[in-house]
């Protein structure tokens, strides 16, 4: 993602949390004598604050970073100064937090050994604030990022945090970045295997899913393993296979490794290898297509998987730019979603978007008949009948010279 949506994403947050509490208006004095019956101790009880949650502490053996002293004390300041929503900050009233933004803007990576720090904390609110800060206002490094002096500790410091802390916030908060700079400096055979061992979940998946997004293929032999082995989770291994689809580029090797997981039945893991054959080319656009079929002749063919032609050839009510599927492939297409809308072994719900998507893709004398036809047979599903008729106008008006 461009490092100006996370700064974006950011900014908004804070211009928020910057909004000045309003007074609640008097209640009329029937209200008020009501108000007061309620008792003193239980009102007290109600409005008192949540306390402060408690950080299990750790014992770390990499050595500090040498954090940037006055971004390490204006933090502090934030954080007293504003209320913090398990680091969000939501009410503040802190005039250094402009000036704190900016300083990550201009340079996020340089501000890393005073988060490090700042995240080794058993102070909640500073800690929490500088993992939500992590999490948000860092886009993925570049090699110069990596290399920066201050790097190599912050990172052994924040993989020790990542390793031995307790508290899925915070695994789940850091653990995007540190892969990255794992990845960009070398250590992707360290991170992997401290993944692989980690108990959180939701740090596996933050850590997998992105962990293409720098465009470094160093990671790609680690989630290639993970999305084939069926002893993992469903979700870390849809994780895994998601990462390709958040790079920039597609590789020779991570189209071969896609296209070999084409076969694989599962709603959860199928929609990613089909989507990335988008992205690698006519060779393997009839993968999916020969694909397609043979789920057509078996009855396994679903929308998680059928989604992906959606995005190859250009439907006329939704977009209009060049798609990856020549004419002759999107020929193809249009008969694959025609088989699909008659396949009567086939999910209501699949075969009404591969409907729907076919009156876009080929507004025709053709699929208006096969429409007509729908509409009008009692025997075919409501939902097909339904979207038949609602779809059969516009494209006879379409059709009309």
């Amino acid at each position: 993602m461009p490092r100006l949506l996370f700064i974006s994403a950011l900014c908004c947050a804070l211009t928020a949390c910057k909004q000045p509490d309003s007074t609640p208006p008097q209640a009329p004095p029937a209200t008020q004598a009501t108000a007061q019956t309620t008792p003193p101790a239980a009102t007290s009880a109600a409005m008192a604050p949540e306390p402060p949650r408690l950080l299990a502490p750790l014992e770390l053996s990499s050595p500090a970073p040498q954090p940037d002293d006055a971004l390490l004390a204006a933090m502090q300041r934030a954080t007293s100064a504003c209320a913090l929503d398990v680091g969000r900050p939501s009410s503040c009233e802190s005039p250094e937090l402009d000036a704190l933004v900016e300083q990550l803007k201009a340079s996020p990576y340089a501000a890393l050994p005073t988060l490090a720090v700042a995240i080794s904390s058993q102070d909640a609110g500073l800690h929490d604030f500088a993992t939500w800060m992590l999490q948000n206002a860092f886009p993925p490094p570049s090699p110069r990022d990596a290399s920066l002096p201050g790097t190599p500790l912050a990172l052994a410091r924040l993989m020790e945090i990542l390793a031995k802390s307790s508290d899925t916030q915070t695994t789940t908060r850091i653990a995007r970045v540190v892969t990255w700079l794992a990845v960009q400096s070398g250590e992707a055979e360290a991170i992997f295997a401290l993944l692989k061992a980690h108990p959180h979940a939701p740090a596996r998946i933050h850590a997998y899913r992105d962990a293409m997004r720098t465009g470094d293929t160093q990671a790609q032999p680690y989630l290639e393993k993970i999305s084939r082995d069926e002893r993992e989770a469903r979700l870390i291994r849809k994780a895994a296979l998601r990462a390709p689809l958040q790079a920039e580029t597609f590789t020779a090797s991570t189209c071969a490794w896609m296209k070999q997981l084409l076969p694989v039945r599962d709603s959860m893991l199928e929609p990613w290898p089909a989507q990335s054959m988008t992205r690698c080319g006519p060779a393997y656009i009839d993968a999916l297509l020969a694909q397609a079929r043979t789920r057509l002749d078996d009855a396994s063919y679903t929308n998680a998987f059928g989604r992906a032609l959606d995005d190859l050839c250009p439907l006329t009510t939704t977009r209009e730019e060049k798609l990856p599927a020549t004419p002759e492939q999107c020929e193809v297409v249009a008969a694959l979603l025609e088989r699909a809308v008659l396949h009567e072994q086939l999910n209501v719900q699949t075969r009404a978007h591969a409907l729907r998507t076919l009156g876009q893709l080929r507004p025709t004398q053709e699929t208006l008949t096969l429409m007509v036809g729908l509409a009008a047979n009692e025997d075919a599903p409501r939902l097909l009948r339904s979207i038949a008729t609602q779809d059969q106008a516009p494209l006879k008006k379409r059709l009309t010279p």
